[in-house]
């Protein structure tokens, strides 16, 4: 059973490029809508889900908003709150998810990741690459046999 999935964003649910203007501030960022619907079907089955990311982006806030997810913006991911998690899993792509990768019960990196990341030694690499619905691979992961649906305001799906 997990209580708690952490998901890097940057990296992980994009791709990585920023489509940023003449000032430096960042204009886009492309997410997939096929992890949009695997985190709020991860929700709907009790898992908290919550974005780790150092980019302060109104970007973050608007798309964990738009999937019902919590987002913590911190850099540095020895300071997460992790005695707050239950048992979580998390999904990282660099050298900055290092720490949050190596407490949590599971780790995940996309297809392409930070070779830093190597030297965990239960690391799940998908098949994934980042950007491209990771977390919509990842999905097939959980047992929601042991999960209880608590909202039933997102979608379920039935997983054959």
């Amino acid at each position: 059973m997990i209580d708690t999935l952490l998901i890097d964003f940057d990296g992980v649910l994009t791709d990585g490029i920023k489509s940023i203007d003449h000032t430096g501030r960042t204009m886009f960022k492309h997410t997939n809508s096929k992890d949009t619907r695997a985190i709020r079907e991860i929700i709907a089955h009790g898992i908290r889900v919550i974005i780790v990311t150092a980019d302060k982006s109104e970007i973050n806030k608007t798309y964990a908003e738009k999937v019902g997810a919590e987002l913590i913006v911190e850099r540095d991911k020895s300071k997460l709150p992790f005695e707050t998690f239950g048992t979580f899993w998390a999904v990282g792509d660099d050298a900055w998810d290092l720490v949050m990768l190596e407490k949590a019960q599971k780790a995940f990196v996309p297809k392409e990741f930070d070779r830093s990341l190597k030297k965990i030694m239960f690391l799940n690499v998908l098949e994934t690459m980042p950007g491209k619905g990771v977390i919509a691979e990842l999905i097939w992961q959980i047992d929601f046999e042991s999960q209880k649906p608590k909202r039933k305001d997102h979608l379920i799906l039935e997983r054959r």
